[in-house]
């Protein structure tokens, strides 16, 4: 019975040992991975240290070749003075814009109202101009092209001289017609042309300066962009004109809408 007890004291006394020795084990692998990953740390700082070294060593190379530019002092103060102008130039003119926008809500309704007047008198002008044209090439062609509105549908058991005089008065209507476009072409630039003096008074009473300046500059660029506008429809017209004279009399030709 002694004896067993012993035994198993001695194997208890063991197992501590070992368990003991597992866990120093365990202690030492732990501080060797602290250490390994230590070591990989410093290996990186190194590595850094030596691309910063290499960048100062470039960096001083690149320097020591500016150094060897002759730049005179008065030429860096031109040099930081001009910069310095671009930036308040710029600056100002953001400015100004922001203000004239601003001046331009507060005369919204009258610049609207003097845009659009302008628009439709342009457009008026230039499609009264390009018809007369057109409808005078067509008038003297060897065999005149009448728009479809002036030409005559045959009637049955007409004479001729009838059909003649129906032929006349439809020349004569269409006649009239071109004379009446010619009429008021100018009439319609002239209505225009008074849509941008009223709107050049306004501003030129309102504002001054740079606002003035800016506001004109705004007023041109959307009477361009509403004139590219009527000129674009009226290609699209025209086009349309130059196929009715290509199939006269062959077959019909659909009208272009608008």
């Amino acid at each position: 019975m002694t004896q067993t007890r012993a035994r198993a004291a001695a194997e208890n006394n063991f197992e501590k040992y070992l368990e003991d020795i597992s866990g120093k084990l365990s202690t030492l692998d732990e501080k060797f991975e602290n250490i390994s990953e230590i070591v990989h740390r410093l290996e990186e700082r190194i590595e850094s240290s030596d691309n910063k070294l290499d960048l100062i060593i470039r960096d001083n190379n690149l320097k020591q070749t500016f150094d060897k530019v002759p730049v005179s002092e008065k030429e860096a103060n031109i040099t930081f003075d001009t910069n310095a102008n671009l930036i308040l130039q710029r600056r100002q003119t953001h400015d100004n814009n922001d203000e004239a926008y601003q001046k331009r809500r507060e005369i919204g309704h009258f610049w609207k109202k003097m845009l659009n007047e302008r628009k439709q008198a342009y457009w008026n002008a230039i499609r009264s101009e390009s018809l007369a044209n057109t409808y005078e090439q067509w008038r003297h062609k060897k065999e005149v092209i009448l728009p479809r509105k002036y030409r005559i549908k045959p009637i049955n058991k007409e004479s001729d001289e009838e059909t003649k005089i129906r032929m006349t008065l439809a020349l004569q209507r269409f006649d009239a017609e071109i004379t009446l476009l010619r009429i008021r072409v100018p009439k319609y630039k002239e209505r225009f042309e008074e849509c941008d003096t009223k709107m050049r008074e306004e501003i030129t009473k309102r504002y001054s300066d740079n606002v003035q300046s800016k506001l004109l500059e705004i007023w041109t660029a959307d009477v361009n962009r509403e004139s590219a506008k009527s000129e674009s429809i009226l290609e699209s017209k025209k086009k349309w004109l130059d196929e009715y004279e290509r199939t006269y009399g062959k077959e019909i030709v659909k009208k272009p809408k608008g």
